[in-house]
């Protein structure tokens, strides 16, 4: 080495010994109370790197701030996931499994062991390994003088080790320990990965007051009794989730599902579909995917669908049964116009024929159906206004095509009509089979021999003339709903209206909502966000809606818009009081001060990332979605795969003839 770095390589030495490096990377002087160390602010060589001494040693000097450290805490607010369960569960894992490979390596499947005295194998039961054991701590520490008992007690791992190996029992034993102790490892992790896992994040606070978010029992726990509250001791009704039985007082309230698209409405629906079934309740179900007519796990079912083989037909006829009745089913058949003079023309034309159908059929044994409808419309202009004309001469004039200065009027009125209200008609006419029985909305609702289950599919190729036919089965439903508001205990009827916004605007939604309750309706409704009602019914329709929905199941959510008002509107705030660290005092102590403040009981970001489709402790699929309503804020399990396929989610009418229901 050359004479010349020798001194430079002293100093770093010197350096070294006097100055180590700190953790953090900085130099920290041993003894900052010596003056010459605290103004040193030459440069010097350190591991072959200069740095240089920018600021005075008094900075250099502060000690590093750790991990543990109060600046590195969490604050208060922040969610945190518990340790402790899943600490817990790791453990008494590793427990279980390592006694029960002890068990089978050494009991059921115990290791041979050699022994050549003897000159015969034996097996090394835990009853051997013991007096093994025993025999040599006794010959180790039983000694004469006091010199041998210590040496024998620190040479008793290496005599072990010695006598396993006479015995031929080494190899054998390392590897089944081994084999334990990593499987006992491996099941430890993977329970405290799981168990922390589905943990609830929460903040480290105390509750003052407003909604909880709970989980698990607590969240069961809560439900129970928050209905035992309102309803006390109350007839049992089918399961809200598995295990959560609901009072049938809270089954008329209605419900309210709402989630993004794959976030489990549907599980959630048939979980609820499958208690009412089992219980022996009716049931209209508005099948959009097709699911709910693949898998439904009853043969008492009805079908109407505009292109499927096994729909029924509609006895319109036996719905429409008075004057109002047939202006509003002219009402929807015919959407308002440019010019509403148009429309409301139509409307009174289209409803004097479905007046003429009436008086024509009477009250007969046979009555009539979309198929006599739709005969009478594609009937020549004269015809039409003959069969107005008997019942009122006054919109008759809307078809008179006898003279020249109305004729070119009649036939606009006369193109609106046919226009709008005949492709409608023509579908519903070619639903079902005219030899087979039929079904009627009004009968279904008060008979007692009905089909248990209506469906009602939305087809994918005619989503507009479906939505139409569901709107008109619902318009009747909520008529005979009216009906029995009289009664003392009506019946049980139970509306499941998937993916209701594809259906459009229906007043009878609303109203079934409001009158539902004394008619024994329970309605339930899925929507994707709040949005699509707002749409729909506008803002003050869709408020009153959802305040009559009272039981709202959230699955996961968009992150956005939607995730912002749920969390904000329906899972409001609660109150709630924690310590914050503040500044150091003047002896360098940190200052802690109690704060109160209102925060949100569900997070945006749990409700787009936390919810939905999820894995169970043995790693069944489950969707996880929150219940409001009912106090706190409850997180809740839906076991998927509660349903199988049964049958074709559709048959085309080309493929068989058209049957009398959705068999199984």
């Amino acid at each position: 080495m050359p004479a010349s770095r020798r001194p430079c390589r002293r100093l770093r030495l010197h350096q070294r010994r006097r100055n180590p490096v700190a953790p953090s990377g900085r130099i920290a002087h041993r003894d900052s109370g010596r003056s010459g160390d605290r103004r040193q602010s030459s440069s010097f060589c350190l591991a072959g790197d200069r740095v240089a001494a920018k600021q005075p040693d008094r900075h250099l000097a502060r000690p590093a701030q750790s991990v543990g450290s109060p600046a590195m805490n969490l604050h208060p607010l922040t969610p945190r996931k518990p340790q402790l369960p899943a600490a817990l569960a790791s453990i008494v894992t590793f427990a279980v499994i390592f006694l029960l490979g002890i068990a089978i390596h050494f009991v059921v499947i115990p290791p041979v062991a050699w022994l050549p005295a003897a000159d015969e194998a034996r097996t090394a039961d835990p009853a051997f390994l013991f007096l093994m054991l025993r025999t040599l701590f006794d010959e180790a520490v039983f000694r004469s003088d006091l010199y041998s008992r210590i040496d024998g007690v620190l040479t008793l791992p290496w005599t072990v080790l010695d006598t396993l190996r006479f015995l031929d029992l080494h190899v054998s034993l390392a590897i089944r320990t081994a084999a334990i102790i990593l499987a006992a490892m491996v099941a430890g992790m993977t329970a405290h990965r799981l168990v922390l896992h589905r943990t609830l994040a929460q903040p480290s606070v105390r509750h003052i007051k407003g909604p909880r978010l709970l989980d698990g029992r607590a969240a069961r726990s809560a439900l129970l009794a928050a209905w035992h509250r309102r309803y006390g001791v109350a007839e049992q009704g089918i399961e809200l989730a598995k295990g959560i039985p609901m009072p049938r007082q809270l089954e008329t309230e209605h419900f309210l599902i709402a989630g993004g698209t794959g976030a489990g409405k549907t599980t959630i629906l048939q979980s609820m579909m499958h208690g009412v079934i089992g219980r022996g309740d009716r049931m209209l179900a508005l099948d959009v995917k097709g699911d709910v007519t693949a898998r439904l796990p009853t043969r008492n079912a009805a079908l109407l669908s505009l292109d499927d083989a096994r729909s029924r037909r509609w006895d319109l006829g036996l719905d429409v049964v008075s004057r109002e009745d047939a202006e509003e089913l002219a009402i929807e058949l015919i959407p308002e116009t440019s010019d509403p003079s148009w429309s409301a023309g139509a409307r009174r034309v289209l409803a004097c024929l479905v007046g003429y159908l009436q008086d024509e059929y009477g009250p007969s044994a046979r009555n009539w159906s979309w198929a006599e409808l739709e005969r009478l419309l594609m009937s020549p202009i004269e015809v039409l206004y003959g069969a107005v004309l008997e019942r009122d001469p006054a919109t008759a004039i809307f078809l008179d095509t006898s003279q020249d200065e109305t004729r070119k009027q009649a036939m606009s009125f006369y193109l609106v009509l046919i226009a709008n209200a005949l492709p409608v008609v023509s579908a519903c006419a070619r639903m079902g089979s005219s030899r087979g029985p039929g079904i009627s909305f009004r009968q279904w609702v008060s008979a007692g021999n009905a089909p248990q289950v209506l469906i009602l599919r939305q087809s994918q190729r005619y989503p507009e003339l479906s939505a139409t036919i569901a709107r008109l089965g619902l318009k009747f439903v909520a008529d005979a709903a009216a009906d029995r508001t009289a009664q003392a205990a009506p019946a049980p009827v139970w509306l499941m209206l998937d993916e209701l916004p594809q259906i459009g605007k229906t007043p009878a939604v609303p109203r079934l909502a409001a009158i539902g309750r004394s008619a024994g309706i329970r309605l339930v409704v899925t929507v994707q966000s709040p949005a699509q009602l707002r749409e729909i019914y506008g803002a003050e329709g869709c408020q009153h809606l959802l305040d009559n929905l009272i039981t709202k199941i959230v699955g996961r959510t968009s992150s956005g818009k939607t995730a912002s008002e749920i969390s904000e509107h329906w899972t409001g705030k609660r109150t709630v009081e924690y310590w914050e660290r503040g500044a150091r005092d003047g002896s360098g102590a940190i200052r802690s001060e109690r704060q109160t403040d209102e925060v949100a009981v569900v997070e945006p970001a749990f409700l787009s990332d936390g919810l939905g489709l999820g894995s169970a402790s043995d790693g069944r699929p489950i969707v996880r979605a929150l219940v409001l309503g009912h106090g706190d804020v409850c997180l809740l399990e839906w076991p998927v795969g509660l349903w199988r396929d049964r049958r074709p989610s559709t048959i085309a009418r080309s493929r068989q003839p058209a049957s009398t229901s959705a068999r199984g």
